[in-house]
């Protein structure tokens, strides 16, 4: 029976692509085909306990400590593509069938006032994803601005395909908005190109219009960043808001779940996206969501006509939005019903049916 491997450039607990590589994992999971899937990653802080089943000693494994030689020609491997792994050799000497999915590269000039070591890993990133265009023999993306990037970089047989979100996750988990004033949460690592200050900056204006007005900022925050952290902290306490907006770092599933039920709306004022599942999560939790509609962005294209995308983004509008919202029952609810409609367009199995399409004419699985 064929094994399924999949590796990415890094892997902790919590994450947008080791979430995705569970999903995948798990819809690939059946009889006849891949019975369990080995994850590995180049970089990996924590080694996460992984509760779902199929998943090889229920962890990601070190890709240092891997020699990918041992699968063989009946073994396929999947490469979750975002920024530098330096995996190049290891990739080349694994013996089965190889795949891409690419997540998007951040443009490293958002890195430069901040972290020089981060930007380089960026730059890489993009310079790999050219040199490994021989490597594989299908390449899949989540939006448009992932599949340019695929195209530009010289990836001809290209497949745009919806995330393959864990079953779980896509489950419907909208709850009643809490009494009160306006909690906003936004969620993603703390860097700059999740654009943090114009929702601090918006939050001063809302609690001109709800006194109690509170902001969530929940994401890892990256090494090498620091700079970056102190200076939302320091507009923070200039705009007398340091103990009103919470920082609460990279959060487990329990508690991120509780932030989730405390929040009345959600933001995205990120200036680059590959494609944010934060917007589909909210959605699913019946959060109404605004997002910054910018060219870089795939925000617009995640939420396909749900939600509300403004551009640009200035506070003082977005307060006075945010608040419209919060007080107008009847707006609320055409924003919810539109979200909804969304998510149920979507189709989370395409990857793994393309897959096993592509697998089936070689007898790479059995039907």
């Amino acid at each position: 029976m064929p094994r399924l491997v999949q590796l990415s450039p890094g892997a902790a607990p919590h994450d947008a692509t080791l979430s995705l590589m569970l999903g995948l994992a798990e819809r690939l999971r059946r009889p006849g085909g891949f019975s369990s899937c080995d994850l590995i990653a180049r970089f990996v802080p924590t080694l996460p306990r992984i509760k779902q089943p199929g998943i090889r000693g229920s962890t990601v494994h070190r890709l240092e400590s891997t020699d990918l030689r041992k699968y063989s020609a009946d073994d396929v491997l999947v490469y979750h593509h975002g920024i530098a792994s330096d995996a190049e050799a290891h990739l080349r000497l694994f013996p089965g069938r190889k795949f891409l999915v690419h997540h998007g590269i951040t443009p490293p000039r958002f890195f430069v006032p901040y972290s020089l070591t981060i930007a380089g890993r960026l730059e890489r990133g993009r310079r790999e994803l050219q040199r490994f265009t021989p490597l594989f023999e299908r390449a899949y993306c989540f939006s448009e601005i992932t599949e340019a990037e695929l195209r530009e970089a010289g990836y001809l047989n290209v497949r745009k395909v919806d995330p393959p979100l864990p079953m779980q996750s896509l489950q419907h988990r909208g709850s009643q908005i809490p009494a009160g004033d306006p909690v906003i949460l936004s969620v993603g690592r703390m860097v700059p190109n999740k654009n943090h200050e114009p929702l601090i900056r918006m939050l001063h204006y809302l609690r001109g219009l709800h006194s109690n007005a509170r902001l969530i900022l929940t994401g890892s925050l990256r090494n090498g960043l620091d700079e970056y952290t102190r200076h939302l902290q320091d507009l923070c306490r200039a705009l007398r808001l340091q103990d009103v907006v919470e920082f609460s770092g990279l959060v487990d599933n329990k508690r991120m779940e509780e932030l989730w039920q405390q929040s009345t709306h959600y933001v995205c004022s990120s200036l680059h996206e590959g494609y944010c599942l934060p917007l589909i999560e909210s959605m699913l939790r019946d959060r109404p969501v605004i997002y910054l509609n910018s060219s870089e962005s795939a925000a617009r294209e995640t939420t396909d006509g749900a939600g509300i995308g403004l551009y640009p983004l200035e506070p003082r509008l977005l307060a006075e939005l945010i608040s419209e919202i919060h007080t107008n029952d009847t707006l609320r609810t055409s924003i919810v019903q539109g979200q909804r409609a969304r998510v149920e367009k979507m189709r989370c199995d395409a990857l793994a049916e393309d897959l096993i399409d592509q697998l089936a004419p070689m007898g790479g699985l059995d039907d």
